[in-house]
């Protein structure tokens, strides 16, 4: 039986600690009025967003992977230009890390980066996106859609403005599809881009593994889901799409390959000796 390609990277977030990964509703980006747990939210292999997408910033963030400032904690209001959570360019901020009472407010910038994959990473999912960790816990955030019931393409939900009127947080994207993001806390307005400081750059600590604490069910993730022999970009929940792997993929794979290759070499000159 062949393995999927979504179903490895989905498998791997798992051994990770990451669970499946679903959205609330929030019509107009009111975090007021959200409705909790309508569906996967297709911004992860987690969420049933196959292997055509990176792990999102609350993942990232829950095992300490974005070093150097990449993920902010935003103490104050101010004004972002964010970078690509998956380029491969060094340096930038990808991510900000948002007080929202006992929670925590993730945004992320996704987009397609030419220069470091072939095509094949969130280049279905451009847009600026926002995620709830409970309490902090990163490990089992939602997706905040600001948009109503099903959309149409897996950026649908990309959003535009957030707001929190218990917590006083307000979230503003420049324009539909930019990079600059203003937050605004404690009811003062964010300055424009370019003319203040960025808060803190404290980055948010890595959690430990927490595992999924039993058996969980796989049905409607890409793990439910057969290979495909051919490509199967842009599939339903159930199905799994697929390009070429994930960076991240082909580094799990290019070290099992080193490890089968030394076992093999000692292997045969153990052989040669004994013979």
């Amino acid at each position: 039986m062949k393995i999927s390609k979504g179903a490895m990277v989905h498998e791997f977030g798992h051994n990770q600690g990451f669970g499946h990964h679903e959205r609330d509703e929030c019509p107009d980006g009111d975090l007021d009025g959200c409705t909790t747990g309508e569906g996967y939210s297709d911004k992860t292999p987690m969420g049933s967003g196959g292997p055509g997408v990176g792990f999102n910033a609350p993942e990232l963030i829950s095992r300490g992977w974005l070093p150097g400032g990449q993920a902010v904690t935003v103490k104050k209001s101010a004004t972002f230009t964010l970078s690509p959570l998956h380029s491969g360019q060094a340096g930038g901020v990808r991510v900000l890390d948002i007080p929202l009472g006992k929670d925590r407010l993730v945004v992320e910038y996704r987009n397609e980066d030419p220069a470091y994959t072939d095509d094949n990473l969130d280049a279905a999912i451009e847009g600026l996106y926002a995620y709830l960790a409970p309490e902090g816990d990163y490990n089992h955030s939602r997706l905040l859609d600001p948009t109503p019931g099903e959309g149409e393409g897996k950026k649908d939900d990309a959003v535009t403005t957030l707001t929190d009127k218990a917590n006083k947080v307000a979230v503003e994207v420049g324009r539909s599809g930019s990079a600059t993001v203003s937050v605004s806390l404690d009811g003062v307005p964010a300055p424009a881009a370019g003319s203040a400081e960025h808060g803190n750059t404290q980055a948010p600590a890595p959690q430990t593994h927490g595992g999924e604490g039993g058996p969980v069910s796989e049905k409607g993730t890409d793990a439910d889901a057969p290979a495909k022999p051919e490509r199967a970009d842009h599939q339903d929940l159930a199905e799994t799409g697929g390009s070429s792997a994930t960076p991240l993929i082909a580094g799990v794979g290019a070290a099992l390959a080193a490890v089968g290759g030394a076992s093999l070499y000692t292997l045969r000159r153990r052989g040669r000796r004994s013979a």
